[in-house]
């Protein structure tokens, strides 16, 4: 049986990724991680007031989404909920 797709998407914070891999790590994944660089004007803006959170990271959480997304982060949490709609 091969190993569930799975990403991190996560702020570049060495404390916020090293949780993330390990819990995937846990529960026996190996994510590709993808560091969250928003672009202006967003990367000045808390992630909870981005009205479209996938466009201020346009290149990084794009399909084919993998079966499981590890988020960490606010940047995190907003983009996986922006993209739990599809």
């Amino acid at each position: 049986m091969s190993a569930a797709t799975s990403w991190i998407l996560s702020e570049d914070y060495a404390g916020l990724q090293a949780q993330a891999l390990g819990l995937a790590e846990a529960a026996g994944l190996r994510p590709e991680l993808r560091v969250l660089a928003p672009r202006a004007p967003w990367k000045w803006v808390t992630a909870s007031l981005w009205p479209a959170p996938l466009a201020a990271v346009p290149d990084l959480v794009r399909a084919p989404l993998p079966e499981l997304v590890i988020g960490c982060g606010g940047m995190g949490r907003g983009d996986i909920k922006s993209a739990s709609r599809f």
